[in-house]
């Protein structure tokens, strides 16, 4: 179980609209990045305990599946989230970092909001 949360700790949803990111996160650019960073943190730490619940309902090859598509999750989330960044092109140097923090932030809440699901009834 240790490995697990290692794994998943390491391992660390639709993008944000501009507005809502200026909702929460205001200020000038290094204060958006330090409060999507602070918010990502938190959403990365309840991620990683609903995910710990999961697996703890799951046995055998149910367990096991699920780990693989959460460690698959974990990588398309990076790749995803990289790639929306490089989309931001030539503009202003922190566009880049903004979109990237911005994407992991809901990509995550998104899917505790799908773990949570499961773990209260749900299937996976």
């Amino acid at each position: 179980m240790n490995m697990l949360k290692v794994s998943v700790a390491f391992g660390c949803f639709a993008l944000l609209t501009q507005s809502a990111m200026a909702e929460e996160c205001v200020g000038s650019t290094a204060d958006k990045l330090q409060c999507l960073g602070e918010a990502y943190g938190k959403a990365q730490a309840a991620l990683d305990a609903a995910y710990v619940k999961r697996i703890d309902q799951l046995s055998g090859p149910s367990k096991t599946t699920y780990i693989e598509n959460e460690l698959a999750w974990t990588r398309n989330r990076y790749s995803t989230c990289r790639d929306k960044a490089a989309a931001q092109g030539s503009g202003s140097g922190a566009s880049r970092p903004l979109a990237y923090q911005n994407c992991m932030l809901e990509m995550t809440r998104q899917h505790l909001r799908d773990i949570q699901g499961q773990t209260n009834g749900g299937s996976r």
